[in-house]
């Protein structure tokens, strides 16, 4: 038995492995990331987008006053586009490129401008075929990647000018006009990219062009971060990832709330959870001043129940998740094969794309489709696979506490957000109660209520429902030879009635259970 103090002392542990456990999740999404999508980039992108828009507007302006003297090349372009575009573009693709490995300013220039006329094509399809837009982006909403993301948009837009080509040679009155998509070639793509990179370092001191030499003599010019942006970028992340702390369950009561600053956790060390979830801070300010009593019980009442992991779930869980998953709403632990690519395809893809067009487009339906449901699985398999782990961590526990605040609406939720009661059906199965307490007069009845409209029998009153169970599994409940509709109508046997058959619709569901284990 641990005394209270070495409790507190290993609750201050944990807290501390909880901000140790955030700053290598945020490592981790920082390394897959691109910077411009992380919370310092997209700040640079921001604030470096108002700078960069007024550099574009200003060389335009310059280009314009009729002064002799050749023009940039640029200047054609620029001026039919939107400045403030033009310059978000080449802001997100600029402080991408700051923290990649020795990334050819060349290379940065062309994305620059590709980028560019992407934006103005996807704009005209929006502009000239509404409806296929929103279909495009409403499926796009499922894509995994920015890659497959654009791919589908360029295959969009020439399949959108081919219908238009095909319905105005059709003769019909209500053929669409085939849009002009813009492509630059090589040479025009790194004249206008390496303005806008100029006009971007101009304007922002972000970056700088270095030169670097290879080991074989050979000389690259990349864009790289200036020291000093590069050492604010460190200290950024460094602050961020401090600061979202992986929450863990506490070991001994939380903290009870007392001011919408002070409660739950018992230190700040990875970062403060407020009472409630909001980044407003009039209203932060005005609940300072808020007399809400009422409010504080109900928190410290929900957050001071003390919990501990079902050892019987976790274990029977940990096998079928080691068999393979697919059971008891666990995702499938392994990705589905891709279908296989047709031998005719692989020998001759020429042959097979023209002869076999539709076989070839099934297929590579099929392959997409799994693709996605593969990439979209991932985050199922990951948190069934962190529940399982945190259960394994804590089973042991006498008790585990699960600090709560408010979303901003009022509603009351547990702050750490793997394995809490809260959760999903596996997150609730691994929690029991660790302290009980008898069902009372009317706890079992209520207990076969609930376990009854788990399994689907509800929104009914208690006597249709035990009628509706009774037609399911008359077995369980009287001898074929006994007056069934007498049988029922004895109200005093009825919550027996019901208890037995809600825990018949346990046995078989454990029976199926067990049948998919082996």
């Amino acid at each position: 038995m641990q005394s209270s103090s070495q409790l507190f002392e290993r609750r201050i542990e944990l807290e501390r492995e909880s901000t140790s456990l955030g700053i290598v999740r945020y490592a981790k999404a920082q390394a897959r990331a691109d910077e411009a999508d992380t919370g310092p980039g997209r700040r640079l992108v921001l604030a470096a987008a108002a700078d960069t828009g007024a550099a574009i507007r200003a060389f335009v302006a310059d280009a314009d006053t009729g002064r002799p003297g050749k023009r940039h090349a640029a200047v054609k372009w620029l001026k039919e586009m939107d400045a403030d575009a033009c310059a978000y573009l080449t802001a997100t693709i600029c402080v991408n490129a700051l923290t990649g490995k020795k990334a050819h300013v060349t290379g940065v220039a062309r994305s620059v401008a590709s980028a560019l006329a992407q934006d103005i094509n996807y704009k005209l399809l929006r502009d000239t075929h509404k409806g296929l837009y929103r279909v495009v982006q409403e499926q796009l909403k499922k894509s995994t990647s920015a890659h497959h993301a654009t791919g589908v948009m360029n295959h969009t837009l020439v399949k959108a000018n081919e219908k238009a080509a095909a319905d105005r040679a059709a003769g019909k009155p209500d053929a669409k006009a085939e849009m002009p998509i813009l492509a630059f070639d090589a040479r025009t793509e790194v004249t206008i990219g390496m303005k806008l990179i100029e006009l971007f370092i101009q304007a922002t001191g972000l970056a700088e062009l270095y030169e670097y030499r290879s080991a074989a003599r050979s000389s690259l010019t990349v864009l790289r971060g200036t020291p000093k942006i590069m050492e604010w970028l460190e200290k950024a992340h460094d602050s961020a990832s401090m600061f979202l702390p992986v929450w863990l369950p506490m070991l001994v009561p939380p903290q009870p709330w007392t001011t919408p600053t002070n409660g739950g956790y018992l230190t700040d060390i990875g970062g403060r959870a407020d009472l409630v979830r909001t980044r407003n801070r009039a209203y932060k300010a005005e609940l300072a001043n808020a007399d809400m009593p009422e409010v504080y019980r109900a928190l410290n009442l929900i957050q001071g129940t003390a919990w501990k992991i079902n050892k019987a779930v976790l274990e029977v869980m940990q096998q079928a998740w080691e068999a393979g998953g697919l059971i008891g709403g666990l995702p499938d632990r392994e990705l589905t094969a891709l279908p296989d690519q047709p031998a005719l395809l692989a020998e001759n893809p020429e042959f097979y794309r023209e002869h076999h067009a539709d076989d070839f487009k099934a297929w590579k339906r099929s392959r997409a489709a799994l693709y996605e449901q593969n990439a979209r699985s991932v985050s199922q398999r990951v948190a069934a696979a962190q529940k399982i782990d945190l259960a394994l961590k804590f089973r042991d526990e006498a008790a585990i506490y699960f600090p709560h605040n408010l979303y901003f609406r009022g509603r009351c939720y547990p702050i750490p957000s793997i394995l809490t009661p809260q959760g999903d059906d596996q997150a609730k199965s691994l929690l029991t109660f660790a302290i009980g307490a008898r069902l009372g007069a009317d706890g079992v009845f209520w207990l076969s209520i609930h376990l009854a409209n788990c399994f689907g029998v509800d929104k009914v009153t208690a006597d249709e429902l035990i009628d509706q169970l009774a037609e399911q599994h008359p077995e369980v409940i009287y001898d074929p030879g006994q007056d069934r509709d007498e049988f029922l109508l004895q109200s005093g046997e009825r919550r027996l009635v019901l208890l037995l058959l809600t825990r018949r619709r346990l046995d078989l569901d454990l029976e199926a259970s067990r049948e998919g284990l082996s």
